[in-house]
């Protein structure tokens, strides 16, 4: 993944989105993977298919804040803004529910 980042800093992204297409086909189950590569078609400008990796990545790892995120934002740059509004809605009720875990642990 180093190597993909490394390309993208470069501007490379053809070539990243190759090699992080290349990585999905063999770890079809980490949600990093998907991540970066919808991130790389994002940059490209490839929204549709930056959400849906942003998807599968939201489900493979549902718990992960900076995951929906990313969703959320894929969202909004397809101007899809009721499911950003879903994700931006999750994570906050997800970061309440983290703020409720502290305060009990400091009582």
């Amino acid at each position: 993944m180093a190597q993909i980042r490394q390309l993208v800093k470069v501007n490379s992204l053809k070539e990243a989105r190759d090699r992080a297409c290349q990585l999905v086909l063999q770890y079809p189950i980490e949600a990093q993977i998907h991540a970066d590569l919808g991130g790389i078609m994002c940059e490209m400008g490839d929204y549709d298919s930056a959400e849906v990796h942003a998807s599968v990545a939201v489900l493979l790892e549902p718990g992960s804040y900076m995951m929906r995120h990313f969703r959320a934002m894929c969202s909004e740059k397809r101007q899809d803004f009721p499911a950003a509004r879903n994700d931006y809605s999750a994570m906050a009720l997800q970061s309440n529910q983290m703020h409720e875990k502290v305060a009990a642990h400091k009582v």
